[in-house]
């Protein structure tokens, strides 16, 4: 008898030290499993999704998690609300409704928009607190990495959260445009972990909207949001094509997607320094998407994404393939007395 009172007590105890529960996180759009969810417990990483969406964590002793992925809206749970499987929602594109007779024409529209991009910026914020994710690859080889939560301080740079992983098999020569890797060096014509820093449409958008008489415009609405379609007149070199949304009252952007168009002559040439050796890329594609929501008249920023594809045709990596897949995303307030200073340009603790 005492054995067996033993043996549930110590049942009991186990049960009270540690609450391990499997969860699957899945998207609400195709009902898959999502790789590398991030789960984090106030401000700190407590486990990431396998390549079915499935994690363990010990909820012993948790409040709340917080979801983070790529792509998709954060989601705060309480520890009551974590069930065996959640959902997270895309974040998806705006679709008019009706399409209505606007009363402005395109030209006064295009003026206001250019406006609100180059005269009163201060509309448009971005989050203090961001999730980060930046992915370059060469074929299946990984240059840079890093997925992790950003806090801007002002006046004093960025800083970053402790708890996961940041760098994986990044190397960099005398060269901060240059890379290390198979012990060969390649070169870039722009920083790519650096290309979406900011808020970058008010530099993008504003030079297309400078060379108007080069591009065909094609304005729509519906009782909410004017729809800008846009697409270069000639086929030429790094000409794109896309589309704004913005609001009918004070023409500030929803969202805003420009494309490369499809070209022979999109290459690039760039040097290595240290080497003296010419590379050559041809860039297959190029895709950047803005999302913003209005809040008090302000936009706050929602997503930026940054897809880059782009073949070596000159150099040590002559032929293979190049991705970068970007991200900047504001993600739920956290506690932030973990973090350190971190150098986005160099991928460095500091």
């Amino acid at each position: 008898m005492k054995k067996i009172i033993l043996f549930l007590f110590l049942i009991n105890v186990s049960f009270s030290i540690s609450q391990v529960k499997e969860i699957i996180i899945k998207s609400s759009i195709n009902n898959e499993g999502l790789h590398n969810v991030l789960l984090y417990s106030e401000n700190k990483l407590i486990g990431a999704t396998n390549t079915y969406g499935k994690v363990k964590i010990d909820i012993t002793n948790l409040n709340s998690i917080q979801l983070v992925k790529e792509d998709y809206y954060d989601l705060s749970l309480s520890k009551g609300d974590i069930s065996d499987v959640i959902f997270l929602d895309f974040i998806q594109t705006i679709e008019l409704n009706e399409v209505r007779i606007q009363n402005l024409s395109n030209k006064q529209i295009l003026e206001k928009i250019e406006y609100n991009l180059t005269k009163n910026q201060q509309i448009y914020s971005n989050s203090l607190k961001t999730q980060y994710y930046n992915l370059l690859l060469v074929e299946k080889d990984t240059l840079h990495y890093l997925n992790n939560r950003l806090i801007w301080k002002m006046n004093d740079g960025r800083y970053i959260n402790l708890q996961n992983k940041i760098i994986k098999n990044f190397k960099e020569a005398k060269n901060t445009l240059t890379y290390n890797v198979r012990d060969k060096n390649v070169s870039f014509w722009i920083p790519i972990n650096s290309r979406m820093r900011s808020i970058y449409f008010q530099k993008d958008f504003p030079e297309i909207l400078k060379n108007k008489e080069d591009y065909y415009f094609n304005i729509i609405n519906d009782s909410v949001f004017h729809k800008i379609i846009f697409k270069s007149k000639k086929k030429r070199k790094f000409s794109y094509e896309g589309y704004i949304i913005v609001d009918k009252d004070d023409f500030g952007i929803y969202e805003l997607q420009m494309n490369l168009t499809k070209n022979k002559s999109n290459t690039v040439d760039c040097l290595i320094v240290d080497d003296k050796a010419q590379q050559s890329y041809f860039i297959e594609n190029e895709t950047l998407f803005y999302s913003f929501k209005k809040n008090d008249l302000k936009y706050e920023l929602v997503t930026s994404k940054y897809d880059l594809i782009f073949t070596q045709t000159k150099g040590n990596f002559k032929g293979n393939k190049f991705t970068n897949k970007f991200r900047i995303e504001s993600t739920s307030d956290f506690c932030d007395n973990n973090a350190i200073k971190f150098d986005l340009n160099n991928y460095e603790k500091l």
